[in-house]
């Protein structure tokens, strides 16, 4: 069917049925099939996204990735699998985030600012994976945010994205003085990532004066 093209197009439900088949090379071939006819699939696939199926699930964003910024209007489909309880959905979920490009980045962010806390880490590598300017610019009103999990994964995420993200470091200053400890920790590691933390002190200790040097003409009471 793949290589019918368009004319293979009206069979696009037949095929989405295999991406819930028992055979793993059922799912890849109906994935790969999927992802080569393009956006005209996505519908079939987005269906698949709420699967009892964790493989199910999986197999249709996989598809969706294939299908990259073609698929990119159902971003915020995908963007939910990414709190999924089977470790492999979130994974193949990210994948297709990336492939569908910076539009997606703001659902990353979306979520991220209303996720369960255990499902951050996994939304975080999301925005990473997207990465450049716009994904940077998504996490600045989440900097914002009064959860404090979330400032800190905000903060976090912004480090990791690299160069792409000093013009929005700005927003990271202030989280230095966080009430929370976390928060103020990541945003200091943040801007150290991004070549951008304190400089080295000049002066170490407490600023008392150096106590006097033993001396070397005593000796010890042992003989």
């Amino acid at each position: 069917l793949g290589r019918l093209g368009k004319d293979a197009t009206s069979h696009g439900a037949q095929l989405s049925q295999l991406l819930g088949d028992q055979e793993t090379t059922v799912r890849m071939t109906a994935t790969a099939t999927l992802g080569k006819l393009g956006g005209c699939m996505a519908k079939h696939c987005v269906e698949k996204l709420e699967s009892e199926k964790p493989r199910e699930r999986e197999a249709a964003c996989e598809a969706l990735g294939l299908m990259g910024t073609a698929a990119v209007e159902h971003a915020a489909a995908v963007v939910e699998l990414l709190q999924d309880s089977d470790w492999q959905v979130p994974t193949a979920a990210a994948n297709a985030l990336k492939r569908m490009g910076p539009a997606a980045v703001k659902h990353c962010a979306e979520m991220l600012g209303r996720c369960r806390t255990i499902a951050r880490p996994a939304v975080s590598e999301a925005i990473v994976r997207i990465g450049g300017a716009d994904a940077a610019e998504s996490l600045v009103p989440l900097l914002a945010s009064r959860d404090e999990g979330v400032r800190q994964y905000a903060a976090e995420t912004m480090g990791q994205l690299g160069s792409e993200a000093k013009p929005f470091a700005r927003f990271l200053a202030p989280l230095k003085e966080d009430s929370d400890r976390e928060v103020k920790r990541a945003a200091m590691q943040a801007l150290m990532k991004l070549g951008l933390g304190p400089q080295p002190r000049a002066e170490l200790g407490n600023g008392d004066e150096m106590p006097p040097p033993p001396n070397r003409g005593e000796k010890g009471k042992g003989k």
